[in-house]
C-alpha cells in the first residue's frame, strides 16, 4: 500500500508485515488485549485490518477518535477505543462522549473533575508516576504518585467517573527490561493502596513503549509476563498498546537518486 504520492519519496505500508506483528504480540503476551496506538500511523486501511482481526485502538485526538469511530462502525467491528492518555483536552472528551467512547486516563483529581462535567459516568485508568527507561525515545513525565494515590482513589470511589484500573507509560521504544519490572512493581505496590481504599482495579493497562526492533520486543515481553506472575498481577485483566512496534518494520520509503558525487573520500548521494 502507497501512503504517499508517487512523485518524490514514497512511503510504503505492508500491512500484512503489520498484521503479522500484532498476532507475534498476542503470541508473546496471551490474553492480552492490544490497542493499537493510532498516532504511530493513522492510516485507514491499516486500521480496517486491524479492527478486522480484533485489535482496539488508542486514541490522542478528536480526529483520531472520529476517524476510528466511524471505521468501527462500518466495519462492524467490536474492538474497544480508549482516550488512555492522562490528561485529554475538552475536545476530545466531548467527541468521545458523543461517539459513545467511555475509557479514559487521568493522572489527577482536576482531570476526574473534567470527564465528570463534560463526559458524565465514565471508567478511567489512573496513570502511575514510574518514570522513563534509561535510553527511551519519550520521557514519561506524567503520573500520579504513590503518596498521591490515596486522595485520588477516595475521589473516584464518590463516582461518576469510576476506577477500571492502572496504567503505565515507560517511555517509547523502551527496551530496558529492568525499567519494566520496575513499573510492573509500581503496580502491585499501587493494588495494595486500592485495597486500603476500597477500592478494586480489575485492569492493568501495560501502555505503550514495547520496542520497534522484533528481537527487543520478545525479550521485553517474555519479561513482563514473569514479572506479572512474580508480582501476582498475572490474573488481572491486561492490556498493551504498541504503536512502532506494529508498523515500523512493515515501512519502508523509496525514492528518485537523481546524482552522485565522491567529496572528500565519501559517497555522496
Amino acid at each position: 500500500m502507497t501512503l504517499t504520492p508517487t512523485v518524490g519519496p514514497t512511503l510504503h505500508l505492508d500491512v500484512g508485515k503489520a498484521l503479522a506483528n500484532l498476532q507475534r504480540l498476542r503470541g508473546w503476551m496471551p490474553s492480552t488485549d492490544v490497542w493499537y496506538s493510532i498516532k504511530a500511523n493513522p492510516a485507514v486501511p491499516l486500521l480496517r485490518v486491524l479492527a478486522k482481526h480484533g485489535a482496539g485502538f488508542h486514541v490522542s485526538s478528536s480526529r483520531e477518535l472520529q476517524v476510528t469511530s466511524d471505521l468501527m462502525r462500518s466495519a462492524g467491528a467490536h474492538g474497544l477505543i480508549v482516550c488512555s492518555d492522562p490528561v485529554n483536552s475538552p475536545s476530545l472528551i466531548a467527541t468521545a462522549a458523543t461517539n459513545g467512547v467511555r475509557t479514559f486516563g487521568c493522572d489527577s483529581i482536576h482531570e476526574v473533575e473534567k470527564l465528570e462535567a463534560i463526559a458524565g459516568e465514565c471508567e478511567v485508568f489512573v496513570r502511575l508516576d514510574v518514570g522513563a527507561a534509561p535510553g527511551a525515545l519519550a520521557t514519561a513525565s506524567s503520573g500520579v504518585t504513590l503518596g498521591e494515590l490515596p486522595s485520588l482513589l477516595n475521589r473516584l470511589r464518590r463516582g461518576p467517573v469510576r476506577l477500571r484500573g492502572y496504567t503505565f507509560h515507560v517511555g517509547s521504544n523502551a527496551s530496558d527490561i529492568g525499567s519494566w519490572l520496575a513499573a510492573i512493581d509500581c503496580a502491585a505496590t499501587a493494588m495494595t493502596v486500592a485495597e486500603r481504599v476500597g477500592v478494586r482495579p480489575e485492569w492493568l493497562n501495560l501502555g505503550g513503549g514495547i520496542p520497534a526492533s522484533p528481537a527487543a520486543a520478545e525479550r521485553v515481553c517474555q519479561a513482563v509476563m514473569e514479572g506479572l506472575t512474580k508480582a501476582r498481577l498475572i490474573d488481572l485483566h491486561r492490556a498493551v498498546e504498541p504503536g512502532r512496534f506494529l508498523v515500523a518494520t512493515a515501512g519502508s520509503i523509496s525514492t528518485h537518486v537523481i546524482g552522485k558525487a565522491v567529496r572528500k573520500g565519501r559517497l555522496h548521494v
